[in-house]
């Protein structure tokens, strides 16, 4: 449903014609700034589920059955009241008869969605990727920065090969830009980050990143000058 932020219940007295029209009508060029989505499933009544967002961002509500099962940020249907907010998440629900999924959400400030999805699964099956993707990220994440560490030593320990300086850096920069995407492991450290603050360092990490690699291109495959005994 586009332009419009509705709890299950205004969900559930919808008439046919109020429908069609939300559903079917995207706002400013087809672009909604608010969007409810419904997800409608048949799962094993009484089995314990659990959903895993990754990176989940702006501003989300996300109901089960009618209940409110997570809230990310501040929903609003103007700027004023808009509170974005990113996080990767664990949630779980018992099923009912009949499991009926409404997630609102907002974003005032970029021009097109991030994706929205999420996964669904038995307790277990969740449990276990939420635990296995974070362990994932920071193995690599531990493996950056023990190899930033031993390029900076080595730089320090070799006069002359700038080339340990901008691989450090580069190791550093990527760091950061893995700690601050999926399934951002940064919200472990700082669970109330800044949204602005994260997603303008994310960017930054990107150039560094690229000024570093360029810069230890350059040096490696410089020129050297010819020792003198051979002039």
């Amino acid at each position: 449903y586009h332009n419009a932020l509705l709890s299950p219940e205004e969900i559930h007295n919808l008439s046919a014609a109020e429908a069609e029209k939300l559903t079917s009508y995207g706002g400013d060029g087809g672009f909604s700034r608010v969007r409810t989505s419904v997800i409608n499933l048949d799962l094993k009544q009484g089995e314990v589920y659990g959903i895993y967002a990754q990176n989940f961002t702006y501003a989300s509500n996300i109901y089960v059955d009618g209940k409110l099962l997570y809230s990310l940020g501040t929903v609003s249907e103007t700027k004023d009241g808009f509170v974005p907010k990113t996080a990767s998440f664990t949630v779980y629900f018992t099923a009912g008869e009949h499991t009926e999924i409404v997630v609102q959400r907002c974003n005032f400030d970029h021009a097109r969605w991030s994706n929205f999805s999420f996964s669904l699964g038995e307790q277990s099956v969740i449990t276990r990727k939420a635990e296995l993707t974070t362990v994932k990220s920071l193995a690599v994440i531990v493996f950056l920065f023990t190899v930033g560490i031993i390029n900076l030593g080595l730089f320090a320990g070799v006069t002359g090969r700038k080339q340990y300086l901008w691989f450090s850096l580069s190791c550093f920069s990527v760091l950061i830009n893995n700690a601050l995407t999926n399934p951002k492991p940064i919200m472990l450290l700082f669970p109330d980050l800044n949204w602005y603050a994260g997603h303008k360092l994310e960017s930054c990490s990107l150039v560094l990143t690229g000024l570093f690699i360029i810069l230890l291109l350059r040096d490696c495959f410089e020129k050297k000058e010819k020792p003198k005994w051979l002039i």
